[in-house]
Parts: C-alpha cells; structure tokens; sequence
C-alpha cells in the first residue's frame, strides 16, 4: 500500500516551515535597521520598554535560533517521510513526525518566552536608571 497523501502532507508541512522559519530567519539576517523601521512600522508600539530599535534587536538575536529549530525539525521530518515510504516503519514515522511538531512548538515558544524575559530585563535596567537619575538630581 502506498502512503502518498501521508508523504505529500509531510513534505507541505516541511515546506511551509522551511519558507515561514527560513524565510524569515534569512530576511532579518540580513536587513539592517533603517530597512526595519522603514518596513516595518506597523511594529512600532506604545510600550515604554520596547521601541522599534529593541524589537529590531530581539528579531536579529532570534534569527539563529529560528535557523537550529528549523534544521533540527527538518532533519527529523526527512528521516519520518523516508520511513513512511517503508511501510513497516510507520509507528516510528509517527512517532518522528510527533516530535518535529514538537520540536517547532517548543522553539516557537521558547522564542516568546525570550522576547517576554529581554523586555522585562529592559523594563528592570529603566526602572534602575531613572532611580539613579533622581538620586543624582537631587545632590
């Protein structure tokens, strides 16, 4: 028995995070930050901490970590789409293909997570400054 909608699905699936992940990854790779706030200012948000200098910041620290995430999910998925083609491997292909779904989510959130813990470190470093700028006004 052939598989070829489980193949076609894997392969659309690896091809959609290959142009969301990579794409993304290797478009802020290499724009710089006038080229960021002329594209993007509809990033630009009314938040004290984040201005669009911090978000293009957190954008380029994050490419890398797109590029590992999608290599690692891919690599998975190529060896799950091979042992779905054997057709005795199937609950290991399941299982493969498990993980690479869990392989993006997890990176996806562990990028949120990072973006909420710099802009609190952010918020923390301008809370600090502005209370050394007070002590310092008033001697």
């Amino acid at each position: 028995m052939k598989r070829k909608w489980e193949l076609l699905l894997g392969m659309v699936g690896g091809s959609l995070s290959l142009i969301f992940f990579g794409g993304l990854a290797v478009t802020l790779s290499n724009m710089s930050a006038s080229e960021f706030k002329k594209s993007y200012q509809s990033l630009a948000v009314d938040h004290p901490t984040l201005s669009l200098e911090n978000t293009f910041g957190l954008l380029q620290d994050m490419t890398s970590l797109f590029a590992v995430v999608l290599f690692i999910s891919l690599a998975f998925l190529a060896v799950a789409l091979f042992l779905t083609a054997k057709v005795k491997y199937l609950t290991t292909a399941t299982g493969l293909y498990f993980i690479t779904g869990f392989i993006l989510l997890i990176g996806t959130q562990f990028i949120s997570s990072k973006n909420e813990k710099r802009s609190l470190n952010h918020a923390d470093y301008q809370s600090e400054k502005s209370y050394f700028k007070r002590i310092q006004s008033r001697s």
